[in-house]
């Protein structure tokens, strides 16, 4: 036996069968102030603050809060601290690459670069141990810069 939906069940549905969202973030909005409407509505979007009927209060990666303001503060750390990684990462050079390398054939560490199936380059390092690493960029970097300390 097959029983078809009730009227009111074919409405929520259709409501909800909206066009596929992509799982991309759209970029941030210059304005990263809180008051920007633009930068609340992609806060909101990125990190899905949403209202928690049960406990009466805004929800958060996982965590509870008291006002959708709240939450909101909350968010902008989380985006401040993301910012913050993305500076701390270092653009490949020729010229940077090559230092490293020098540096690390000076601490008996060897490199060399090979390509994946889309012509990423990966970065392998074996040190004194014989012991071969993959690194991406930002991996090879860090390397090189515990190695320095």
């Amino acid at each position: 036996m097959f029983l078809l939906p009730r009227d009111s069940e074919d409405k929520k549905d259709s409501h909800s069968q909206s066009a596929p969202q992509s799982n991309i973030p759209a970029p941030p909005p210059k304005d990263t102030d809180l008051s920007s409407d633009s930068y609340r509505l992609y806060l909101g979007k990125k990190y899905d603050i949403q209202r928690n009927d049960l406990f009466q209060q805004f929800e958060c990666k996982e965590k509870l809060f008291e006002s959708l303001d709240e939450a909101m503060v909350f968010a902008d750390e989380l985006e401040a601290r993301e910012r913050m990684e993305k500076k701390k990462e270092i653009a490949y050079s020729p010229q940077f690459l090559t230092k490293i390398q020098n540096d690390l054939n000076e601490k008996l560490i060897s490199i060399w670069i090979e390509r994946d199936k889309n012509n990423e380059a990966i970065y392998f390092v074996k040190d004194k141990n014989l012991e071969a690493i993959s690194l991406s960029w930002n991996e090879l970097v860090k390397y090189w810069k515990e190695t320095e300390r």
